[in-house]
């Protein structure tokens, strides 16, 4: 019963605290939520994503425009992952994907 209570009157009071913090440390704060999020989302475990997703909501960073490559492969690396999906790209289309329209700069 105590736990929603403090959680109501504790919410708005971070909302508020937070919006007094330098600017400078604040930008340093979304910086490292918005880098957590991404590895949290690149992760295998779901738990992750909704501990980054809370973290970012409670902290108020705005991480709609994180981007980030899931990775549905479970716990193959990441370079795999990309690998093969290169590999596909390449053979359906016949051109290497770095140069398809969107991943210059990648």
């Amino acid at each position: 019963m105590a736990s929603p209570l403090v959680a109501a009157l504790l919410l708005p009071l971070l909302k508020v605290f937070l919006g007094m913090v330098t600017p400078v440390l604040r930008t340093e704060l979304e910086e490292w939520v918005t880098g957590w999020y991404k590895r949290c989302k690149e992760s295998s475990n779901k738990a992750d994503d909704v501990a980054a997703a809370l973290v970012a909501a409670l902290l108020q960073v705005d991480v709609s425009k994180v981007m980030y490559t899931p990775n549905p492969a479970g716990n193959i690396p990441p370079d795999v992952v990309n690998d093969l999906v290169s590999t596909v790209i390449t053979v359906s289309t016949g051109k290497d994907p770095m140069s398809l329209p969107g991943m210059q700069g990648q």
